[in-house]
């Protein structure tokens, strides 16, 4: 992980503990928070990012099914499997995969396709998250 990658507000593991970041500094080394308050500035090194997994993304309001008739995807063999969905166009499509992609549904029908990419890690989705949902950020519920 690089500190450009990061955000202020993206959780990162330190010493165990999922923790937000509060500043980024030029000399690769970042403020983290515990309980609101500061407990120190770290080397990009001493972080690690925080892997996706289907426990993260239900905290994260996402539900796995067919929400939405465009939430599933045809897999290579022609089948029909449900994915994660946020219910605001952001819809994890290949779950044994990280594909995230970015739409757009008025109702049931898909407006517009903004975006596909591999995600792998929670701040990924953090980034990417308030492009696709009005700006909000993603409320995580550890």
């Amino acid at each position: 992980m690089k500190i450009t990658e990061l955000r202020i507000g993206n959780l990162v593991l330190f010493d165990g503990e999922i923790l937000p970041v509060c500043s980024l500094h030029d000399d690769n080394t970042l403020r983290l928070l515990k309980n609101g308050k500061s407990i120190g500035c770290f080397s990009i090194e001493a972080v690690m990012p925080i892997p996706i997994t289907p426990e993260i993304l239900e905290k994260s309001g996402f539900t796995k099914g067919e929400v939405n008739i465009m939430s599933s995807y045809m897999n290579p063999k022609g089948e029909k499997e449900p994915c994660y969905w946020n219910g605001n166009g952001f819809v994890l499509i290949r779950p044994e995969q990280n594909t995230f992609v970015g739409r757009k549904y008025l109702g049931d029908q898909l407006q517009d396709t903004f975006f596909s990419t591999v995600i792998f890690y929670v701040h990924q989705l953090q980034n990417y998250f308030p492009a696709f949902n009005e700006g909000r950020e993603l409320e995580i519920k550890l």
